[in-house]
């Protein structure tokens, strides 16, 4: 009888113990979020926060250039997730549009130095 009770526990309450991939710090509320899922291109290299409204916790630093997927937009910040680790920026910091693809050598130019 005690097996079965504790597999209900489990059933009931597994959803409760685990988070989502945008999880926040407790009672942080993000009114108006909206799930997305695209690629993002970092427009210059920025520090990003781990969490929406803790600023001390430090989350992945990103490359200019570097490609990330958007997991939400809220209050003109972007939840991101890069290398298996997420972060929040400013909106300002990312752009739909990937960065140029670096020009090749000519053939005809001698290698530099």
């Amino acid at each position: 009888m005690s097996r079965i009770l504790c597999i209900a526990l489990l059933v009931l309450t597994g959803p409760l113990v685990a988070t989502d991939a945008h999880a926040q710090a407790p009672g942080i509320q993000l009114g108006g979020a909206t799930p997305q899922g695209d690629t993002a291109f970092v427009v210059a290299n920025t520090d990003t926060q781990r969490f929406f409204a803790v600023h001390d916790a430090k989350g992945p630093s990103l490359t200019a250039g570097e490609a990330v997927t958007v997991i939400v937009r809220a209050e003109g910040r972007v939840r991101i997730l890069v290398r298996g680790q997420f972060g929040w920026v400013p909106k300002a910091a990312l752009s739909a549009t990937p960065p140029p693809a670096p020009v090749a050598p000519s053939p005809d130019q001698p290698p530099p130095g």
